[in-house]
């Protein structure tokens, strides 16, 4: 059963709030289903959402709200093996390979924000919108401790919009901040001596990175083309070319193979950091008909 009922309440011409209440279920990603055998009895993921918020101002060129959530988990599977360790907290480790784990739905999560957020426009030619939010996304393992999952980021910030010339060119924009991503450290020491990347799983998402911030533009040009329209666009990606943190790696070194150990003195030798998407062009052309 996911039952969900909602309501809104106009108090004035530009004000009014309103409330929401719901219940959803969501099975675990197949692969762990299949992985251990005694993940075959994992139950669906049950979350309870509540959402209340108030319309401060709405009019014709546009509207301010305030709204509030908490969300909490049960059922959630977590590690059998590793009291500290989630599914909301596993380490992304972009395609390389490790091992699925057994697992049991006994984890719980508790997640809750604010957000301010608004928008205008001007006719056709100007839309804007921003919005500024805090929130924190924490979930229990098998030890019932509450620790950051991997999408806590506890202030978001968000400004986007698009400007129309009238006159067949048109700009979009959009620049977005938050909190670095928390991440779960090595064991420098013994990844070292084992050539292998080791988490510190007493540290579970305990360490967080440095913040993100990234701008990105771009501008359309139309030509009308009998009943269609020719669009050639031209834009910049992170315009300000900032080291957006993706991960830090443990990278295995070749000099194993000659029963060297680089990292043995200097572990970090061994770490490398990587990062998302560095300034990047984009443009082309499309017709639309």
């Amino acid at each position: 059963m996911t039952p969900r009922a909602s309501s809104t309440l106009r108090l004035a011409t530009h004000t009014g709030v309103h409330a929401s209440f719901g219940e959803y279920s969501q099975m675990p990603p197949f692969v762990y289903l299949t992985a251990w055998p005694q993940n075959y009895a994992l139950r669906p993921i049950r979350a309870r959402h509540i959402v209340a918020g108030i319309d401060l101002y709405e009019g014709a060129h546009g509207r301010v709200g305030l709204e509030a959530y908490q969300k909490t988990y049960r059922d959630y599977p977590v590690s059998t093996e590793y009291p500290t360790l989630s599914l909301a907290n596993l380490v992304d480790t972009l395609g390389q390979q490790f091992l699925w784990l057994p697992m049991t739905s006994q984890g719980t999560g508790l997640t809750r924000g604010v957000e301010l957020f608004g928008e205008t426009h001007m006719g056709e030619r100007l839309f804007a919108q921003a919005n500024i939010a805090y929130a924190r996304a924490q979930y229990a393992a098998l030890d019932g401790i509450l620790r950051p999952g991997n999408f806590d980021f506890p202030v978001v910030m968000n400004f986007a919009g698009t400007y129309n010339t009238g006159r067949h060119f048109e700009g979009s924009w959009r620049y977005e901040y938050s909190t670095g991503r928390p991440y779960t450290p090595y064991l420098l020491q013994v990844s070292a001596a084992q050539n292998r990347p080791v988490y510190d799983l007493s540290k579970v998402n305990a360490v967080r990175g440095p913040f993100y911030s990234r701008l990105d533009f771009q501008i359309d040009r139309s030509f009308s083309i009998g009943s269609g329209r020719l669009i050639t666009y031209a834009g910049l990606e992170n315009a300000f070319d900032r080291d957006n943190l993706l991960g830090y790696f443990w990278t295995p070194r070749m000099e194993y193979v000659n029963k060297k150990n680089p990292c043995k003195n200097d572990p970090t030798v061994c770490l490398s950091t990587q990062y998302q998407l560095q300034r990047f062009p984009n443009f082309g052309v499309r017709y639309v008909f």
